[in-house]
């Protein structure tokens, strides 16, 4: 339980609690796993805060210093409110936060960008059932996540922690499972940085000014759908949102938020980004870790000053005891408790192998010509393999920096899984030469390079040191079979693609990432991972008006257009996009690699693409010769004239299919699959005319047959194939 702070009692001060009678009698205590409904919590906060004191309404609103949890609410238990102890971060418990430390031990989990690689929504479950279980045994009811901004600028120091990638669909629905997942073990999710926290450099300070229609088509969604997944909490951020504080922003905290979206929990700063007592009137219900603005004096004085009213300030307390009640459960564990196991190191190491992607598995261009000729990968167990780089054992790279960073107990680097199982010999970066003579002694040669990143601060590049780049090309000059295992945050360049034949390509894996690169390298299991982002080939040029910023302000130019919409796919149409876009001068040009791209050891084939009102169907099969997964992807592009990019997600699925076995995927749309956002009407509006529907395992439909189709949305929402006489059934 958290500590008590004086509250003055009944005598001291009126106390400011509404006057509704409770809709239930609902016990003092609580759930084991929060609420039944909201309609419950809300009854049951009503009841409690009849209860409370003036001072300890107050309590709720800011919190206290934290000495042992990130942040802390202190429990007035006679009362029937217990205790909120928040924890970082979003790949696992954080154990060391600013000078204090606990002493026990937590798992390092995949990042969440990794988990937006597996495309899959069973897998993003058991990733947060199993990090909230932990959460739940060192004593944290609230967990600060899941992180869900869309990444528009490819260099944000950031982007590991988010879960949706560069597409809003991707996102919406992984949080759509993983809320859930997290909330049944008593643990509420806070969705996070609502809105525009889009960079990292003055991100305390900068303006984000971006269209009413961008923000909903790109930036909103996946936090609609974390509210529609019933999210306990939601954290708003540092940043200006076209001229208001987020954290002071009546439009996003309450018009979008509670109004359209009918949010019924509670928000919460980031830490440190309350700008004013204002903000209480605006949607902030909570300053956090403690109150600078939220504080007694200061609330009483702008209540005085007619500012703020006695009911904003009740409002915010019923809201956060909503939430708490609704998901949480009185905490029952201990930050010093070691909570890592065998169990939970053996899903981080099945989930960082489902992350994995293969960018690439040619022949060895020595061994084009041999009637034997295979790939690559996967490398037989007997093979004599060369090992090589600092990320690959000396300095692994398995965690991003800042609150999301976890310090794991142990670390399966690359090199001590591959010599688990081959004949392995390590090399660290220290001498290209050296590795390079290895790597010409071995049979196979494994590079391992990366990014750091972390919170605070952007990358300046998208590139590799110039270090990783130089040794990856020696080592690949001497062994004509190397395989390139890339540790990343987010895009990096790879301008040796064409000299090596193998590219792996993983996100953030945690403390098993060793493990589970091997794992696939060695053919334990196929690579089932896809990219949540575009790899483009060069740099990328923002005008700094769009990224950092000028004058404070930094611009969203591109409008709809980034990541894979700011490419238009070759033969498309011209005249698709709208905005001047951030990476102008893309028509006709591809990537290095497209968003959702990601290979296997086997092949699979669409066909038999049909729809019927609206529904879609297509046939998915497995005609090689090992059980993998493939991620069919269904992507539409609206009538000309809309001002909207090629080839947008709306839906996708993770299917394990066996050598020979089919599978016909189902997908149903709806109107807003086919709607846009029109500032003029301040809603959704149906478009209507002729869309193209692509089904591809990627967004760039590359190497498939691209089955594609024409249909007609009319009025009414009725869809007809190509053929069908107008006006049929």
């Amino acid at each position: 339980m958290g500590r008590r702070r004086g509250g003055g009692g009944a005598a001291a001060a009126a106390c400011w609690a509404l006057s509704v009678a409770a809709a239930v009698a609902a016990p003092v205590g609580g759930r084991s796993r929060g609420a039944a409904s909201w309609y419950e919590a809300e009854a049951r906060a009503r009841q409690v805060l009849q209860r409370l004191t003036t001072a300890e309404v107050l309590q709720l609103l800011a919190g206290e210093d934290p000495r042992v949890y990130t942040g802390q609410i202190p429990a007035f238990t006679e009362r029937g409110v217990f205790a909120l102890n928040m924890q970082n971060g979003p790949q696992g418990v954080q154990t060391v936060y600013r000078q204090f430390q606990a002493p026990g031990t937590s798992t390092a989990w995949p990042c969440a960008l990794a988990m937006a690689a597996t495309f899959d929504s069973a897998q993003v479950a058991a990733w947060g059932g199993a990090m909230a279980r932990e959460f739940v045994a060192k004593g944290a009811n609230v967990w600060l996540g899941p992180g869900l901004n869309v990444l528009r600028v490819p260099f944000n120091g950031r982007s590991f922690e988010y879960l949706s990638g560069e597409d809003p669909l991707l996102g919406a629905e992984l949080v759509a499972a993983l809320i859930p997942a997290v909330q049944a073990e008593g643990v509420a999710a806070t969705a996070k940085h609502f809105l525009g926290n889009s960079q990292e450099t003055e991100r305390g300070s900068v303006n984000e000014r971006v269209d009413e229609r961008t923000l909903r088509e790109l930036y909103l969604p996946p936090f609609e759908a974390a509210v529609g997944a019933d999210t306990a909490a939601v954290m708003c951020s540092y940043n200006r949102i076209n001229g208001s504080w987020a954290c002071g922003s009546n439009s996003t905290l309450t018009r979008v938020l509670r109004e359209d979206w009918g949010f019924r929990g509670w928000v919460m700063s980031d830490w440190g980004a309350t700008h004013s007592t204002e903000a209480l009137a605006s949607g902030l219900d909570q300053e956090m870790p403690f109150g600078q603005f939220f504080t007694p004096s200061n609330i009483t004085k702008s209540i005085r000053e007619g500012h703020i009213s006695v009911a904003d300030a009740n409002r915010a307390a019923e809201r956060v005891l909503t939430g708490a009640f609704f998901a949480a459960a009185p905490p029952s564990g201990n930050l010093k408790a070691n909570v890592t196991s065998d169990e939970h190191a053996a899903i981080a190491r099945d989930l960082a192998g489902a992350s994995a992607i293969l960018l690439q598995n040619n022949v060895p261009a020595t061994h084009a010509d041999s009637g034997e000729a295979h790939c690559v990968l996967p490398l037989q167990k007997g093979l004599k393999v060369a090992v090589v780089g600092d990320a690959a054992h000396k300095k692994p790279i398995v965690t991003g920096g800042g609150s999301g960073h976890v310090d794991p107990a142990w670390v399966s680097t690359h090199f001590s899984a591959l010599a688990a199982q081959t004949d392995a010999t390590y090399a660290d970066s220290s001498d290209p030469v050296a590795a390079a003579a290895l790597a010409a002694q071995s049979d196979v040669a494994v590079v391992v390079v990366g990014v750091e990143s972390r919170e605070g601060q952007d990358r300046r590049s998208l590139s590799l040191a110039e270090a990783d780049d130089s040794l990856v090309r020696a080592v690949a000059a001497a062994n004509p079979k190397t395989v390139v295992v890339v540790c990343a945050p987010g895009p990096v360049l790879l301008p040796w693609r064409e000299d090596v034949p193998a590219i792996l390509f993983t996100l953030y894996g945690g403390q098993e990432a060793g493990a589970g690169v091997a794992d696939v390298l060695l053919g334990d299991r196929a690579p089932s991972g896809r990219l949540p982002f575009t790899i483009p080939a060069e740099e990328p040029m923002f005008p700094p008006s769009a990224f950092p910023g000028e004058g404070g302000e930094a611009v969203y130019l591109e409008r709809l257009r980034i990541g894979y919409r700011a490419y238009r796919p070759l033969g498309s149409e011209e005249g698709a996009h709208g905005g001047e876009g951030i990476l102008e001068g893309l028509a006709g040009r591809e990537p290095a690699f497209w968003f959702g791209f990601g290979m296997s050891y086997t092949e699979f084939e669409y066909s038999g693409l049909h729809f019927d009102e609206d529904t879609v169907q297509v046939n998915v099969a497995n005609v090689g010769s090992v059980t993998s997964v493939d991620v069919p992807q269904l992507y539409l592009s609206f009538p000309a004239g809309e001002e909207e990019p090629e080839r947008q997600l709306r839906r996708f699925r993770a299917l394990r299919l066996q050598p020979g076995e089919s599978q016909e995927v189902s997908w149903t749309l709806g109107k807003r699959d086919f709607s846009v956002w029109d500032e003029g009407v301040g809603g959704w509006r149906l478009v209507l005319g002729k869309f193209q529907l692509y089904v591809c395992p990627d967004a760039g439909c590359t190497g498939c047959s691209d089955p594609s189709a024409e249909l007609e949305v009319r009025e009414g929402f009725a869809l007809r194939p190509p053929g069908r006489a107008a006006g049929a059934p």
